[in-house]
């Protein structure tokens, strides 16, 4: 594209640098104007230098607003893209019912600027298109835009190349048609919206020959021709453009769901470490005030409490650890010779201590040769610890869990499988149950950080294991862990 002289009406000064980064890093072909108030462009106006080929304006100004000065500018026909916050879509709206071109969202990263260069061509492009349209030009062939005229009848009397090439038709299987079969979209009425004579610019669907539907923006342009009066339909295909548009809103929605989850995150640790600091806290007033009075039992209980409280304040930090190191890419392994059945036991001994609802842990294995299994401790510990205390968490008060380990001589892997009798996990969140800080919608009041399984991904994944799970909502669920069987040939 030739050489655009761009006007940029924008008072953040933050924003000013981003589009002028952008020209720079894309090496885009724009000569531009930056003015950053009402005022000036107002005086702007009133020059001999307001000869743009394109307008982009912010629509809150620190002295008033774009609609302040968009009648002004639509009469140079001059296009305008006006830019703004989620929360004034609705009037970016109505500006372009007044005549601006189109409207960007605004995001707090900037990255809506990724698809202005695409949007200012297709200003341009749409500019130059109604300028043709209205000449009635010879260049209606070659352009890209896909061009059909029609007569007093409705009947289509001239279509372009690209028309063509896009429909699937040729000239022939087109003259002489009725073009209400070009449109797909039923929330229109395409009887009254083709078939009169009110010029038009909308979005709306197109239907090629072989039914294929894709967007498109429509401009319809009436003109007399020796008292006839003839309808020239303008085309873009603008498929490139809502897929950056679909883009761009998803990513506001990512960042969007990234602040709750750092929100909700934040209030769960803050819950999760006051907790047990309250309980170790009342502990210990009670030990000072009842010291003489109470019997050695009692002191036992209260240490016993006040001891797995601190390790399950230490496991959460432990997760927070871990999570770090696995983004920063410094989570490794150490495997080593272990007995598995022995640290499968002390496992399950440590999870039943702090365990206040009596839950059975019913543990057997096959033939596991333990004494000469390589496997990292600390990345069993967290896988072990992490799927049995969910299976506990989220399980009825004395029901019991399966904790089964099997090994597979012919794939040589070893199989952890830990069933339980819990609330299950919805079909529909399945597929986002090992990102970090994910919960279930139905875990209700049961507190937890969405870092646990998490965490178990992560080192199977490192494990070069795999990890499969069998759900059912209030019908339990079960984990498979398999991972890759190494003995000591020493």
């Amino acid at each position: 594209m030739e050489n655009l002289n761009i006007l940029l009406i924008e008072d953040d000064t933050i924003d000013q640098m981003a589009f002028k980064r952008l020209v720079k890093q894309q090496n885009l072909s724009y000569q531009y104007t930056i003015v950053n108030s009402v005022a000036e462009t107002r005086k702007l106006l009133r020059s001999n230098q307001f000869n743009f080929d394109v307008v982009l304006s912010d629509y809150h100004l620190g002295d008033g607003f774009a609609l302040d000065f968009l009648a002004d500018i639509i009469k140079t026909n001059i296009p305008v893209i006006i830019t703004t916050g989620s929360g004034d879509e609705q009037v970016a709206v109505k500006a372009m019912k007044l005549g601006a071109y189109d409207y960007i969202i605004k995001d707090p990263d900037r990255n809506y600027l990724t698809i202005l260069p695409l949007t200012v061509e297709n200003a341009i492009n749409h500019k130059k298109n109604e300028t043709q349209s209205k000449l009635l030009s010879h260049a209606f062939k070659n352009v890209k835009d896909l061009v059909y005229i029609t007569d007093q009848e409705h009947k289509i009397i001239f279509v372009n190349q690209s028309f063509c090439q896009a429909y699937g038709y040729t000239e022939a299987e087109i003259i002489g048609e009725i073009g209400n079969f070009l449109y797909d979209n039923s929330s229109i009425n395409k009887q009254n919206l083709f078939l009169n004579y009110e010029e038009l610019n909308m979005e709306t669907f197109a239907r090629k020959k072989d039914g294929f539907v894709f967007p498109i923006s429509l401009s319809k342009t009436i003109f007399q021709n020796n008292n006839v009066l003839n309808t020239v339909y303008i085309i873009r295909d603008i498929t490139e453009q809502k897929q950056a548009e679909q883009k761009l809103k998803e990513s506001l929605a990512k960042e969007k769901e990234i602040n709750e989850l750092k929100t909700s995150f934040i209030s769960m640790v803050s819950h999760d470490f006051r907790s047990p600091l309250s309980g170790i806290l009342s502990s210990i007033d009670f030990l000072e005030y009842y010291h003489d009075t109470l019997e050695k039992k009692d002191y036992l209980e209260y240490f016993g409490l006040i001891r797995s409280t601190c390790h399950q304040m230490l496991q959460l930090l432990e997760d927070l650890l871990v999570i770090g190191r696995s983004e920063t890419g410094k989570l490794k392994l150490d495997p080593r010779s272990i007995n598995l059945e022995e640290v499968c036991r002390q496992i399950i001994a440590d999870i039943q201590l702090s365990d206040q609802e009596n839950h059975l842990i019913k543990f057997s294995f096959s033939d596991l040769k333990q004494q000469n299994i390589y496997l990292d401790y600390q990345a069993l510990r967290h896988i072990l610890i992490n799927l049995l205390s969910n299976a506990i968490k989220y399980s009825p008060a004395k029901s019991s869990v399966e904790f089964n380990i099997f090994v597979e001589e012919k794939n040589q892997q070893i199989i952890f499988k830990i069933k339980d009798q819990g609330i299950g996990i919805p079909s529909k969140e399945q597929t986002h149950l090992f990102e970090s800080f994910f919960r279930a919608k139905n875990v209700g009041k049961i507190q937890g950080t969405g870092l646990g399984l998490a965490i178990v991904h992560k080192y199977v994944t490192l494990m070069k294991g795999i990890i499969k799970f069998e759900s059912e909502l209030n019908q339990g669920t079960t984990f498979f862990v398999e991972i890759p069987l190494i003995y000591d040939q020493s």
